[in-house]
């Protein structure tokens, strides 16, 4: 009997494989050939040719959004600009919310032991794993994930404007902007959409597929037991196991059923087939299809844990 470990590409496999034998469990592999289909629905084109198609509606409102930060850039861009400079500027100008968190900006700039001057994503590039918990604890847990999420906004913001500059005159070497904005910008947008909606409006398909190999892995079920030490380690040091521990808890709940008793294997599927566990910090409801606990059944009388006789189950001595 196999456990499912996961799917990895080659090289998380083979650490997984590495790990599991280092804990005395042997291993499966499967490999073979997977895709990803993505269909994506877009408009592209020169922003005058592309308000005169769309003169209302979301797709206008998204064509003249990107017409203003087009805009703005063309008002603050000079010849050799610093790019993170640029950055400053542009969100001062195109973000006017952002001043909302100026407070939160010092104090992390602050914790983190950096001049106020510095640019935050440069300042969260720097260990802030390390100093989260004391962020959170000084601005308030709320404010901290509300911060991030404007700073992803923000994030998102610079990716497209850099993008649309970069298809539009301007060339990025060594942190800085050279080049000259197209007077007739050229742009393109995509919308979330279904295929109906795609065809009122008018929009072009893109179709991407990725072609990639995966491999499973597989433990064996027996080592796991035998193993059952070593293995208990292995995935409180690492996460990706969590599924061997799981294992290992229902085991060990068999065997309690058992101590003292003999019970009949439709007992047990019956205590197992539906378990309801609950303390002070989680709850929990697990099913286990009739054949999962077969043969876990099956596997603890081959690993000399347990005896099977005339449908009965009993410790072995």
């Amino acid at each position: 009997m196999r456990i499912y470990i996961g799917t990895f590409n080659e090289k998380e496999a083979d650490e997984v494989v590495d790990d599991l034998k280092k804990a005395g469990v042997g291993c499966d592999i499967r490999s073979y050939l997977n895709t990803l289909f993505e269909l994506e629905y877009f408009v592209e084109g020169y922003i005058k040719d592309l308000k005169e198609k769309y003169k209302e509606g979301f797709v206008a409102k998204v064509i003249s959004d990107a017409e203003k930060n087009i805009e703005i850039a063309r008002e603050i861009f000079k010849e050799g600009m610093d790019t993170k400079y640029f950055d400053s500027i542009f969100l001062e100008k195109s973000v006017p919310e952002r001043k909302n968190y100026e407070e939160i900006e010092r104090a992390i700039k602050e914790i983190m032991g950096v001049e106020e001057k510095m640019p935050i994503f440069s300042v969260l590039s720097k260990n802030l794993d390390e100093k989260k918990d004391e962020i959170a604890k000084k601005i308030g847990e709320e404010n901290f994930k509300k911060y991030m999420l404007h700073l992803l906004k923000e994030i998102d913001i610079l990716a497209d404007v850099h993008l649309i500059l970069g298809n539009n005159g301007i060339e990025y070497r060594e942190g800085k902007m050279y080049g000259k904005i197209n007077e007739t910008p050229f742009i393109r947008r995509y919308f979330d959409v279904d295929e109906e909606e795609a065809k009122k409006l008018g929009l072009k398909k893109e179709y991407t597929i990725e072609v990639f190999k995966d491999v499973d892995v597989y433990a064996n079920m027996v080592d796991v037991i035998y193993e059952v030490g070593r293995v208990r380690k292995l995935c409180n040091e690492k996460q990706r196991y969590g599924k061997l521990l799981f294992i290992l808890s229902l085991v060990d709940e068999i065997i309690g059923k058992l101590k003292g008793k003999k019970l009949s294997i439709n007992e047990i599927i019956e205590d197992l087939g539906e378990i309801y566990r609950k303390d002070e910090k989680m709850e929990e409801e697990i099913f286990i299809e009739e054949e999962a606990i077969r043969e876990i059944l099956k596997v603890m009388e081959k690993a000399e844990i347990i005896k099977i006789k005339n449908e009965k189950v009993m410790l072995k001595e």
